[in-house]
Formats: structure tokens, sequence, C-alpha cells
């Protein structure tokens, strides 16, 4: 049966693991076919594209990814940097910013100080 993802990713792990990373490619981009909405899926299949030097297709699937998502910081970091890979800088900046905006970088965040603490009395 075709439309078994789980088996398919089984098998995608075990053809990666032989080193037949063409092949785990191919069962991770049926898998895709099946549930297109599938993060985890796409994720792997990412990393895939990455081990194969084809960088742009690895930041398309984990951008797509973080938009199912519903917005993950880590996950348009990830794609910026497969961008970047990729030579494509304007995407890298546009994944970078979005990442920003749901978790801005420790030296933009404007916390409020905190109250000191009064020691205890014995």
């Amino acid at each position: 049966r075709p439309d078994l993802v789980d088996a398919r990713m089984a098998l995608a792990g075990y053809l990666e693991g032989a080193g037949a990373t063409r092949d785990a490619v191919r069962q991770l981009e049926e898998a895709v076919r099946f549930e297109p909405k599938n993060v985890q899926i796409r994720v792997r299949l990412s990393q895939l594209y990455a081990v194969a030097d084809r960088f742009a297709e690895a930041a398309i699937q984990v951008e797509i990814a973080a938009d199912f998502v519903g917005g993950s910081a880590p996950l348009y970091r990830r794609a910026a940097g497969l961008y970047e890979s990729a030579g494509n800088e304007r995407e890298a900046t546009r994944m970078r910013k979005i990442a920003d905006r749901i978790d801005p970088p420790v030296r933009v965040r404007k916390l409020r100080e905190l109250k000191r603490a009064r020691r205890r009395r014995r």
C-alpha cells in the first residue's frame, strides 16, 4: 500500500543508513504526496535534500513545515541557513525577519526589570 506513510518513513531511514540517499528521498517525496501537512516528513526530507546538496529544495521544505506549524522560529531560522547555503540571500533575510518577529533575538528583546528580592528575616 503506497499510502502507508509510516512504512515509507521507516524505509527511508533504512535506505539512508544504507547510503541510498536518492532512494530515501524518493520515499519521503511520495510520503509528502500522501500527507502534505506532515511536518515530520517535510523536515526529514529537507535533511536529505541538504545531504544531497539540494539546499534550495531543503529550504522550501522547512519553510512549508514552519508555515504548517503556525510559525516556528527555529524552523524559519533553519530555512534561512539553507537558503543561504543555496546562495539565495534575499530569501534567507526574509526567513530571519519572520523568525525574529516570532522570537526576537536576546539583544532586541524588551524585558521589564525584575523587582529586587527582599531578604527574609529569621
